[in-house]
């Protein structure tokens, strides 16, 4: 009777050393308290020391240096010549960016990207601001603001309704790339701000009004600061890039 258990057909546990051999011959490498064991091709089993704390500490590391390093923010600045800048003065892009990371206060790094062209007009910009887009996400970067300064360009050729109409179409391909769009009214030139430009200002503080567009009134910057008639001096950048924040800022949480 005291043989009984002995008799029955049980499974026996494998032993210490047939579990290394089992493991020997799965292959991959196994930590044996300071020790690695690793088997290579030909099935030889290899130990190498290995010190905890080192390897603790470099993991570690690297999580904090992944933790240290900024997002980085993307905003694509779209317009004519106004928005390139140039012409012996700083370009509102530029000042944009300083601007947004001297106020940062939740740790990101933004990056105004200036996409001004000389003497573009609305109707041109529709089809470059798809290819600028499709560019940027070729590269892996998605915009989380692209703001849009147009128009002067159109006046005397196109009417009011003509570039609000192309202004919209820009902001809905912002839109479809993700991107909060921000529309920059029409600036004021030497003459002041003649019948179409003031027609197109209004249209766009209507829809900013109904809070269907994030706008930086830029016609508010007096003629003292143009350089030449049509485009402005550092300072006067200085004023548009203070407006684009203003407009921005309750979207900015948002995006970071």
């Amino acid at each position: 009777m005291g043989d009984r258990d002995s008799d029955l057909d049980l499974p026996q546990q494998p032993v210490p050393e047939q579990k290394k051999r089992r493991k020997a011959q799965r292959g991959g490498d196994e930590e044996e308290g300071s020790r690695v064991r690793s088997t290579d091709i030909g099935g030889n089993a290899t130990e190498q020391p290995v010190v905890q704390s080192e390897v603790v500490a470099e993991a570690r590391g690297k999580q904090t240096h992944r933790r240290d390093v900024p997002r980085c923010v993307h905003i694509l600045a779209f317009g004519d010549s106004l928005t390139a800048g140039g012409f012996g003065s700083r370009p509102y892009p530029a000042q944009l960016q300083a601007l947004l990371n001297e106020r940062s206060s939740s740790g990101e790094a933004y990056k105004v990207h200036n996409a001004g062209i000389c003497g573009e007009s609305t109707e041109d910009m529709v089809e470059r601001l798809r290819r600028e887009l499709r560019d940027f996400r070729s590269d892996g970067i998605c915009p989380a603001f692209v703001l849009v300064l147009g128009g002067t360009n159109d006046l005397g050729h196109m009417t009011p309704q003509q570039i609000l109409c192309n202004v919209a179409k820009l902001r809905q391909i912002a839109h479809q790339a993700q991107a909060i769009p921000v529309a920059l009214a029409i600036p004021r030139d030497e003459f002041g701000l003649g019948p179409v430009a003031r027609l197109v200002n209004r249209g766009l503080r209507a829809e900013a009004s109904g809070h269907n567009l994030l706008l930086a009134d830029v016609s508010s910057v007096s003629g003292e600061h143009l350089s030449d008639g049509v485009h402005f001096t550092s300072e006067g950048y200085a004023l548009f890039a203070q407006l684009a924040f203003d407009a921005m800022r309750p979207k900015l949480a948002l995006a970071s």
